[in-house]
């Protein structure tokens, strides 16, 4: 991920797109603390833009309160990831049902190029440039919904589910199996075949959802939390 530097843009928005990255990568790991003042040095800014950017990561799932007055990175669990993918399958399964019968041949030619430039950008080992297509497929499936309530909520998750997709990353298994998943929903899209679009994408998510549990079980404890849900 990247920051802007156009003097248009604002600081507490590069302040937060700095921190987001350092979260999502893992440089900052979870339950480290987060002290203003600190980050405020290390950057070379007043304390309000931190402040502001800290206020939005929290509002997006990534940041908590913290004894003291302080904030933290939050932790991830297993009880967190099959939270989130639980929605997710409920809602993509949906929209994938609802995109195999409004598909019309401009949607799908754009969701080959999502596949392509996946395949390619892996053959690079250019994974950043994977991870951007991969979820470009699935933001484009809901797009050919028009369910904007659909888009709004999945939305709101937008950002947790970036920080569990990149440690699935770290899964040269799991790049490889999400392209021939991706390609079994567009070819059932293809043929407007709605229920095994849906079918497809749920078990797509199925299987991302139980290797990024498997995965998290896998780290060491400093750096992830086991709490599983039942």
């Amino acid at each position: 991920m990247k920051y802007n530097n156009k003097e248009n843009d604002s600081l507490a928005e590069n302040v937060y797109l700095i921190l987001k990255t350092k979260i999502l990568e893992m440089e900052l790991r979870p339950g480290e603390t987060l002290l203003i003042q600190t980050i405020a040095r290390d950057l070379d800014i007043s304390r309000t833009p931190v402040r502001e950017a800290l206020v939005r990561l929290r509002q997006e799932g990534l940041v908590e309160n913290a004894p003291g007055r302080k904030m933290k990175v939050c932790t991830l669990s297993t009880k967190d990831i099959w939270e989130i993918y639980q929605i997710r399958e409920g809602l993509e399964g949906m929209a994938s049902y609802i995109a195999a019968a409004q598909a019309n041949s401009k949607h799908i030619k754009m969701l080959e190029n999502d596949i392509r430039l996946s395949v390619e950008a892996t053959n690079n080992e250019n994974y950043e440039l994977f991870f951007e297509n991969d979820n470009n497929f699935h933001k484009h499936i809901i797009e050919i919904t028009g369910n904007t309530q659909m888009k709004n909520i999945l939305e709101k998750l937008s950002s947790r589910v970036e920080r569990i997709r990149y440690v699935t990353i770290l899964s040269r298994d799991r790049i490889q199996n999400s392209k021939k998943e991706h390609t079994n929903v567009l070819e059932c899209i293809k043929k407007k075949d709605s229920s095994g679009a849906r079918d497809a994408m749920e078990e797509h998510l199925k299987l991302a959802k139980e290797e990024a549990c498997e995965l998290i079980n896998n780290k060491n404890s400093s750096l992830f939390t086991k709490n599983w849900i039942i």
